[in-house]
């Protein structure tokens, strides 16, 4: 699946399309659609995914909900359960990672990958394959902004992010009779995760995220514009960039980068950035724009003039919204609405930023070249 993706992505900014590597584990997503029930024409799913986005934004313009989605959305941040030792966005997250890990497993030894099999050669081997991986395919994204802030991994930091991970690891692997796994066949069980997982997704990029840097222990980072957007672009999307450049030496990076979660977490923080502007790097260009617009349209002038920064709890509705509508086209329409993104995105780059290099390889002329006749005082004489 993330293999077409980034095939389509090259393609529209004009590249050849990349192959898929050997052994790639690509669990970055998992979505409703990759089960068997039923398909739908792209007209038909792109029609029902702008009904729903137009539904929710008129859900969320209605007199007072914007701001209780908002409290809400903090809220189920910091929720925990189980006596407060299950961070309840965290096991969402886990969940879904460790069931798209031990689906792809599968899929690998039903291959007869030599690779895979090793792996789960002995019950150590299994536990550690496991538990190792799935940890830092839902972690690793927050690992790598540790790394670049210098500090510590929030989620090594307290108790109950890794206990949700253990949590959802044992219920998908070593839950009695597999009934935890069988049931996440289910859209009863599989929809409610993977909406929790997306919330989840929405903070990463905010307060796990470009939060992080903006309040790092090491004062000096928190004035980069742009440390924070490369946080908010690692904790949401680099968990597989992790795995994979350990387990294949980067291999599997350049036969499917990037992956339909980079994809997403690239114009989500633009987005989260842009809207709390906490640099204040965009009032300049605000006004002058405004500037410029006001003697053309004064009203659209005074509006841009007049516009501020978003809190930091809106913007995360607006991440929010902009993740559900991306779920909803995946999981019920059956169509991803990056694709069209990064085709218009590639067209961009192309007009803004032409590539002068020359990217493709030319071979050689087959035909000899023909030696060139030296002229002496005595050409042209007779002999």
């Amino acid at each position: 699946m993330s293999s077409q993706l980034a095939n389509r992505l090259w393609a529209a900014i004009g590249n050849k399309p990349k192959q898929e590597g050997i052994n790639v584990v690509q669990v970055h997503q998992a979505t409703w659609r990759t089960q068997p029930i039923g398909h739908i024409k792209p007209a038909y799913g792109y029609a029902y995914t702008a009904l729903f986005a137009v539904a929710l934004a008129a859900f969320l313009a209605y007199p007072g909900i914007w701001e209780e989605v908002a409290k809400w959305n903090d809220w189920v941040e910091s929720l925990k359960v189980l006596g407060g030792n299950i961070s309840f966005l965290d096991f969402c997250g886990s969940a879904m990672t460790c069931f798209a890990f031990r689906r792809s497993q599968e899929q690998a030894i039903a291959r007869n990958d030599k690779k895979v099999l090793q792996l789960h050669a002995s019950p150590l081997a299994h536990y550690a394959t496991t538990i190792i991986t799935c940890t830092f395919l839902q972690f690793g994204g927050t690992t790598t902004t540790a790394v670049l802030l210098g500090q510590n991994a929030s989620w090594a930091a307290g108790t109950h992010v890794w206990s949700a991970l253990l949590l959802a690891w044992w219920l998908t692997f070593s839950f009695p009779g597999d009934l935890w796994y069988k049931a996440m066949h289910t859209p009863f069980l599989f929809l409610p995760l993977k909406i929790g997982q997306t919330i989840s997704s929405g903070h990463a990029v905010s307060s796990w995220g470009v939060e992080k840097a903006l309040t790092a222990e090491h004062v000096r980072m928190r004035g980069s514009v742009w440390g924070a957007l490369a946080c908010g672009f690692f904790s949401a999307s680099f968990g597989w960039v992790m795995v994979e450049y350990f387990q294949a030496g980067g291999a599997g990076l350049l036969a499917s980068c990037p992956s339909w979660a980079m994809q997403r977490a690239y114009y989500a923080v633009l987005l989260y950035y842009g809207l709390t502007d906490p640099h204040t790097v965009l009032r300049a260009p605000r006004l002058a724009l405004a500037t410029f617009l006001t003697p053309l349209n004064p009203l659209l002038g005074g509006v841009v003039e007049g516009a501020e920064a978003w809190s930091k709890s809106d913007a995360k509705v607006a991440v929010l919204f902009f993740f559900l509508v991306l779920l909803f086209g995946q999981d019920f329409g059956g169509v991803d609405l990056l694709v069209p993104a990064n085709a218009a995105m590639g067209r961009a780059a192309r007009l803004l930023l032409p590539i002068n290099m020359h990217t493709t390889y030319l071979p050689p002329d087959p035909t000899p070249a023909v030696p060139a006749v030296a002229a002496g005082p005595a050409a042209g004489k007779e002999g």
